[in-house]
């Protein structure tokens, strides 16, 4: 919705960050899973913020939670779990 509220295409969104047409097609119909550095890179190339563009409940929208997430906190200290958690929730937790 972003994207096309800017009124630019695939490709040239695609372009801006690095990304195939292809794959931003398979991102926004939610097949193709986004790395967390490339949703920093959408929200920059779209002048949106992360929290944006991320599900209101991933649960409610049929993602998993972010604990059902096997290793998703392998290498993450407990202050970036918090962070995580909090961007994902929407919450301003973490951020101390």
């Amino acid at each position: 919705m972003a994207r096309k509220k800017l009124g630019i295409t695939q490709a040239e969104l695609a372009k801006r960050i690095g990304l195939s047409r292809t794959s931003i097609t398979n991102i926004e119909r939610g097949r193709q899973k986004v790395l967390l550095h490339q949703i920093f890179e959408l929200a920059g190339a779209l002048g949106s913020s992360i929290d944006a563009l991320l599900p209101d409940d991933p649960v409610e929208n049929g993602s998993k939670g972010i604990e059902e997430i096997k290793g998703f906190d392998q290498d993450m200290s407990q202050k970036e779990i918090r962070w995580m958690k909090s961007v994902i929730r929407g919450t301003s937790a973490g951020k101390k």
